[in-house]
């Protein structure tokens, strides 16, 4: 078949009697030069293209060079072929010098792909992820190549691959770690990169491929440990545009929490803004938990609740009850109810809710009894069933019931009530709770 091309093409120049001379295209600017220089573009391009065919891409490289030096406008696929030909070519070098050489060239195929076919924002791409894929080893070439690639991710709008974005952040990447990048550039090319994720998710979101390569993008960003506060703003002003963004407040509660950031004001921001479109009761405590460390305490106790209303776990649920309860001790009698809650869906609370129940009885000043204030006798009482219940407790719970023991009413009040020690009393208003009477020691 190739005899056939090769005749033909010589009848075409020379059976017609034509006189032309010899000149190559990348002299004279044609496509495949003029004259005998014409055939033997022809007849390269046709043996490099057989054995590309035939996955032959060593034995392709003699015939390709040819056409890429001679005439390299004969075909696109001249730079198509060219880097596929020439991995191979350079993972076969004879020596490191010769290696070096070959990746040199295939650096002058993407310049030469550009000078002749353009794509130069998909093509700097290209030259970037080989250059660094090659000389990563090199500080210089990285630099070298994070331009290339940050270049590709500003002005390349059609032909943006996943590959392309990933190694861009891995240049950044590197670049941060050798301090060649400080913080602020490292998030302002994060920005850049995530943004073009972003927009090719948007554009193709059939595409499975790109949500992968967002998540290498965040895992990369992650693992180099940005200051929080720089976090926060740089977070900050992407949800003041995009309140409602549930993608971007994902990856903020994502990103936040693996950079251990939780503190942040954006983390509260995106993780309350999310309970408008994925409310669940994980999310609610995770909130009412945030509000509370804000000393937000009526938004907390909003959250909690909402949360204990949609939890269904038993054990979970007493849980938040603890929590709520422990928040709650500004209005007793609700703090105390929760307690008891807690404690008819999880037992093991019991000994943690006597003492939240014996801290909120000690705290009640004045229940109508005039002078004489029997709630230190029940908060004491609350105590020892604690401890009695996880002897763990007995020294703090100790403590506190030798404070309560200066609570109690003097035997003069006592009397002046009618009261002798040791007999029962029902302690009356929201408590309605039976002790024991006892003077101050």
């Amino acid at each position: 078949m190739r005899t056939i091309i090769f005749s033909v093409v010589a009848f075409l120049f020379l059976g017609m009697g034509v006189q032309v001379s010899a000149q190559r295209g990348i002299v004279d600017g044609s496509k495949y030069g003029h004259g005998d220089d014409s055939i033997r573009c022809v007849m390269n391009l046709s043996l490099y293209r057989d054995n590309v065919k035939q996955k032959l891409l060593k034995d392709a490289y003699r015939y390709w060079r040819i056409v890429y030096t001679e005439c390299p406008t004969a075909s696109k696929n001249l730079f198509i072929d060219g880097p596929k030909i020439m991995y191979e070519v350079i993972e076969k070098a004879a020596t490191p010098e010769l290696k070096q050489a070959y990746i040199d060239t295939l650096m002058m195929v993407y310049d030469a792909r550009i000078k002749y076919f353009g794509q130069r924002g998909f093509v700097v791409g290209r030259k970037g992820v080989d250059l660094l894929k090659y000389r990563s080893d090199k500080l210089e070439a990285v630099d070298e190549a994070y331009t290339y690639l940050m270049e590709s991710v500003a002005t390349e709008k059609k032909e943006m691959t996943d590959q392309i974005i990933a190694t861009a952040m891995n240049s950044a990447v590197l670049l941060h770690k050798s301090a060649k990048l400080n913080d602020d550039e490292f998030i302002s090319s994060f920005a850049k990169i995530n943004e073009a994720i972003d927009e090719l998710i948007a554009k193709e979101s059939k595409d499975l491929d790109h949500p992968k390569a967002k998540d290498a993008v965040i895992a990369m960003f992650v693992g180099e440990k940005i200051p929080c506060d720089k976090l926060d703003v740089y977070y900050s002003a992407k949800v003041s545009n995009l309140p409602n963004d549930t993608s971007l407040l994902k990856e903020i509660v994502n990103v936040c929490e693996n950079m251990k950031c939780m503190n942040s004001k954006v983390y509260y921001v995106a993780c309350e803004s999310l309970l408008k479109t994925n409310a669940s009761a994980k999310l609610y405590y995770l909130v009412a938990t945030l509000a509370r460390s804000r000393d937000e305490n009526e938004k907390a106790i909003n959250y909690f609740q909402k949360a204990i209303d949609i939890e269904t776990d038993g054990k979970t649920k007493a849980d938040y009850l603890m929590q709520l309860a422990n928040l709650s001790t500004s209005n007793p009698s609700q703090a105390r109810n929760y307690v008891r809650q807690a404690i008819e869906l999880d037992a093991s609370n019991t000994a943690k809710g006597y003492l939240v129940i014996g801290y909120i009885y000690s705290t009640v000043k004045n229940c109508n009894n005039g002078e004489l204030n029997p709630a230190p006798w029940l908060a004491v009482d609350y105590y020892n069933k604690a401890k009695s219940i996880d002897a763990s407790l007995a020294e703090s719970v100790n403590q506190q019931i030798s404070y309560m023991y200066g609570q109690y009413p003097s035997k003069e009040v006592i009397f002046f009530n009618g009261l002798e020690e040791g007999q029962s009393y029902t302690v009356g208003c929201w408590i309605n709770e039976t002790t024991t009477v006892r003077g101050r020691k």
